[in-house]
């Protein structure tokens, strides 16, 4: 997070779209791969990505 902001510093409009995007990948991505585990050790770590994607979301 601190290289984006310190390598778009100022340019609010290029960085803030590029989270959003990274964020919803995350969390779709995260929770659509939990869906089809029957491993509860992966689902929890597909899991922690979706709930990395809510955290990335500025």
């Amino acid at each position: 997070m601190n290289l984006v902001v310190v390598g778009f510093f100022g340019r609010e409009d290029v960085f803030q779209p590029l989270l959003w995007i990274l964020a919803a990948l995350s969390m779709t991505a995260g929770n659509v791969m939990a869906l089809r585990q029957t491993n509860i050790i992966r689902l929890m770590a597909y899991s922690g990505i979706a709930q990395a994607g809510f955290m990335l979301a500025p």
